[in-house]
């Protein structure tokens, strides 16, 4: 949905059962357009859910659970706002230095056009499970807010923005050499993968989801995502490698259609790790975190051989995600400084990572 002022408020309704952080970036050449991030709690397409606070937990003081393929709605604001403390975790550290926010001294007015009525924010977080909301727009913050009892303080799980990240290591760590092209199979790097499916698909068709791998992106059951965050997150396999192994059908040919995977960056973190020689926190911290003046650490939660979930999992300040938003809006640059080298990222040797696909 376009909002009057030019910016994007993207829902992430149609994920159930599901935290997620949305990142909305309206780029125009030479300008970053407001940069609106949400900590949400989405649990039905085209569902407006009122805050809920008693059943979300507030008499129980918004209880943190312990870890769960499927979460008692009791459970979600504690839990998602501490979830490295629900699993173990490696920090992202930051630096010294913090790069300042500048803040507007009054909220402008925001609308936008719901079933043919204009609403305003206060419409928003009435219909919508949201634990913080941020609109930041150059390098200030027009909005803040944070429901739930939620702090500035607090670290909220990325979810799937963390895929973004890791796609983002893989362009620092081309740029450094330490990859040296996206048509290098992943078992190039990671050699337990060798010969798997996986281990036989090139990076870039990981970067677009476009393995051909069989893999199910479902939330319940024995989907291959549940299956998935069983091996990682919940510690039922070794980690690592262990993690992806069970994924061994290809469908179809790398590089000709899209399909959602969380697998393909949980692939990409193990490349990315093997490559570097780092764990994954530890190259955002020296890469990323502290370059772009992140104002507290961060942690990404990590299975049990230590290996970073990569398609999840990492917890930051709201303030550092809009911190990262801000430097995406600059194409990777800061001060004219830059820090992700995006054109590396989406074109090497002239050939674009996300090929045609087919419908």
């Amino acid at each position: 949905m376009k909002a009057p002022n030019g910016s994007w408020l993207l829902s992430g309704a149609g994920k159930r059962s599901c935290s997620c952080l949305i990142s909305c970036i309206d780029v125009v050449p030479g300008r970053v357009a407001p940069l609106i991030f949400l900590a949400s709690f989405l649990f039905a397409a085209g569902a407006f859910a009122a805050p809920d606070e008693e059943a979300l937990g507030k008499a129980e003081g918004y209880p943190v659970c312990p870890p769960s393929p499927q979460w008692e709605t009791r459970c979600l604001v504690g839990s998602m706002s501490h979830y490295d403390k629900v699993f173990p975790g490696r920090t992202v550290a930051a630096g010294t230095k913090t790069r300042p926010l500048m803040r507007s001294e009054s909220e402008p007015p925001i609308r936008y056009m719901y079933q043919s009525q204009t609403c305003g924010l206060a419409d928003y977080l009435a219909r919508n499970r949201t634990t913080g909301l941020l609109i930041l727009k150059d390098n200030t913050v027009l909005v803040e807010r944070y429901q739930y009892d939620r702090r500035p303080e607090q670290r909220l799980v990325s979810h799937s923005m963390a895929k973004t990240i890791v796609a983002m290591l893989v362009g620092v760590a081309l740029s450094e050499g330490k990859i040296q092209s996206l048509d290098d199979r992943s078992e190039k790097y990671v050699s337990e993968l060798k010969g798997t499916p996986y281990g036989q698909t090139a990076l870039r068709h990981l970067l677009s989801m476009s393995s051909g791998v069989q893999f199910a992106e479902g939330y319940t059951g024995n989907s291959g995502l549940a299956k998935l965050f069983r091996l990682s997150a919940l510690g039922e396999s070794e980690g690592g490698s262990a993690t992806v192994m069970p994924f061994r059908t290809r469908e179809r040919a790398p590089g000709e259609r899209f399909h959602y995977s969380s697998a393909e960056t949980q692939v990409l973190g193990l490349v990315v790790r093997a490559a570097t020689g780092k764990p994954l926190a530890e190259y955002l911290s020296e890469k990323i975190w502290q370059p772009m003046g992140a104002e507290a650490d961060a942690s990404w939660i990590i299975d049990k051989g230590g290996y970073e979930v990569a398609y999840i999992g990492v917890n930051a300040r709201l303030r550092d995600y809009a911190r990262l938003g801000m430097l995406l809006g600059n194409d990777g640059a800061l001060d004219g400084r830059p820090i992700i080298p995006a054109s590396r990222l989406w074109k090497n040797g002239g050939k674009q990572v996300g090929s045609s696909f087919s419908e």
